[in-house]
């Protein structure tokens, strides 16, 4: 049965020039039948069937409207008049053998629609996903299988553009099975009109389609812009907007790339996107599935957002001075907002508008944003730097911010500690255990992590020679009091030297007077920073024939 099923789905995919030879031979054992038939002098029993039969199989093969007309002729054939002249009159023994060849092209034609139908149900199901309609991947492989063996691809390259929807599962939520189809069909649609003529878009799994182009001569910052654009508006259904996100990967086949594998070729453009996707995961909150950038949503928060948009924030740098060598070793990012009405404002002059966690973490993102750019400018020019930056603004260490330091400085091949990680004594004692995760991985990627404001929250330094930590900043509170006690003073004394015997760095933050820096000096502190060593500068007018790094 089944080779007999694969014999007739062969028959249906001929092309309809051999499919109307196959009817014509039908035509012509036909009228042998009735050749034989008129030589006889009349029409035997069995050769009727012979030709109800052939009948039959001409429906079968072209479908009803074929079958029943060569009924039509094989019974006018044999009616008076026609090839049997001994047929006299038209009786009812006649009428029942026209009836039934008609009843054999007919059901024979009604057979062929159904199989055609059948096929087609069953093409679709296997070919296409289910409540979208999209070709799925056994449909890609063999349009792959196409494209590759085309000769356009000697002189053209072959790119697979993979974007998945991140946060469809949310979206599913609120929506119902159909609602997400409705998205993901008219996501499938937009993507094949921006790719061009002639692009295949298909629909991998529930948020995943595969974009296909050959000659579009796009990169892959191109492409990712491309999906960005694509994604920047809401989609509208059933009179609701839905706002998507979404990664992209693009892998290309070049003219030259032996790779000829379809399978092999839609794996790979997984993998970019998989790739791409970890990056953005990275940036993202595990509970709340918030950008890094994001600032709430609340006035503050939008306002701060606009002010980012129209780059009124900028980082100064804050020099930090060696003791040894009496050179800068290091600058320290301190943002600064150009408020186009109150004018040049620090940190403590908006922290007030920092209210919830999306806001600290969209500035800490920032910062660092900011940070990243600076170096990879500074990388340009050949100058060497340390740079830091403080993570923990109202003492509140996120997550998000680590991974995205993480994620940047990995991408980044400079020299070892360049860029350090600063964390408040207090934001370390409360920090969670994937906040913990991420300065472990920090440090274990040559990134320096730094306890700022200590002498603070009452943590003892032994306690912090447990943590992945490289560096102790002393407040600028613990530091006015050595000056006025003495026992205080030797404590710090004594509290510097357990730190330089542990293999780490002592810094002194908010030096502000020259008996200060005389007594840091007097008890080898390391590094000193504060106004009595340098304020805090635009790049610009950084100093750098006095750093020494």
């Amino acid at each position: 049965m089944s080779k007999l099923n694969t014999i007739v789905n062969a028959y249906y995919r001929l092309p309809a020039e051999l499919q109307t030879l196959v009817c014509i031979v039908l035509w012509v054992c036909i009228a042998i039948l009735m050749r034989i038939a008129f030589i006889g002098g009349g029409l035997p029993s069995d050769i009727e069937i012979w030709i109800t039969l052939v009948v039959f199989l001409v429906g079968l093969a072209s479908g009803p409207i074929v079958g029943c007309v060569t009924a039509m002729v094989c019974a006018a054939l044999m009616s008076p008049g026609g090839l049997f002249v001994s047929v006299e009159t038209v009786d009812a023994e006649f009428w029942v053998r026209s009836t039934g060849l008609f009843g054999g092209g007919l059901l024979g034609g009604l057979l062929q629609r159904l199989i055609s139908w059948l096929q087609s149900e069953l093409y679709v199901a296997q070919h296409h996903v289910r409540g979208t309609g999209l070709p799925n991947e056994k449909a890609t492989i063999k349009y792959l299988e196409k494209v590759l063996k085309s000769a356009s691809l000697d002189t053209q390259e072959l790119d697979l553009l993979n974007v998945r929807v991140n946060n469809l599962d949310h979206i599913r939520q609120s929506a119902d099975k159909e609602t997400t189809n409705q998205l993901i069909r008219a996501l499938a649609e937009q993507l094949k009109a921006r790719l061009g003529e002639g692009a295949h878009v298909s629909q991998l799994s529930d948020n995943e389609l595969l974009g296909i182009q050959v000659g579009q001569d796009l990169d892959a910052s191109s492409m990712q812009k491309l999906v960005e654009e694509l994604l920047a508006k809401p989609v509208s259904i059933n009179g609701k907007d839905y706002q998507l996100t979404a990664s992209a990967g693009l892998h290309r086949k070049g003219r030259h790339d032996t790779e000829n594998n379809p399978q092999a070729l839609v794996d790979q453009a997984a993998k970019m996107a998989s790739a791409a996707q970890a990056d953005k995961q990275s940036l993202k909150s595990s509970g709340k599935n918030e950008a890094i950038h994001d600032f709430g949503g609340d006035a503050d928060g939008a306002e701060l957002r606009a002010a980012m948009d129209k780059h009124e924030f900028s980082l100064f740098y804050e020099p930090r001075l060696n003791t040894r060598t009496g050179y800068f070793s290091a600058l320290q990012g301190i943002v600064h907002w150009h408020h186009p009405q109150k004018g040049d404002l620090l940190l403590d002059d908006f922290k007030s508008m920092l209210k919830d966690p999306a806001s600290v973490q969209g500035l800490c993102g920032w910062m660092l944003k900011l940070a990243f750019a600076d170096a990879d400018e500074w990388a340009r020019h050949n100058y060497q730097f340390r740079i830091t930056v403080d993570v923990t603004i109202n003492d509140r260490l996120c997550a998000p911010a680590l991974a995205y330091a993480l994620a940047e400085s990995s991408k980044r091949k400079f020299k070892p500690g360049w860029l350090g990680i600063e964390v408040s004594e207090q934001s370390l004692r409360a920090a969670d255990a994937k906040s913990t995760n991420y300065l472990e991985k920090l440090k274990k990627n040559e990134v320096s992590i730094i306890v700022s404001n200590f002498g603070v929250g009452g943590t003892n330094v032994q306690d912090l020679f447990m943590m992945s930590v490289d560096a102790i900043k002393f407040s600028p509170k613990i530091i006015k009091t050595a000056l006025l006690h003495t026992e205080k003073r030797r404590e710090l004394a004594s509290t510097i030297k357990l730190i330089h015997s542990r293999g780490l760095l002592s810094i002194a933050d908010g030096v502000a007077t020259s008996d200060g820096l005389k007594m840091l000096r007097a008890l080898e502190c390391a590094e000193l920073q504060g106004p009595m060593i340098s304020k805090a500068l635009p790049k610009v007018s950084i100093p750098w024939a006095r750093l020494r790094v």
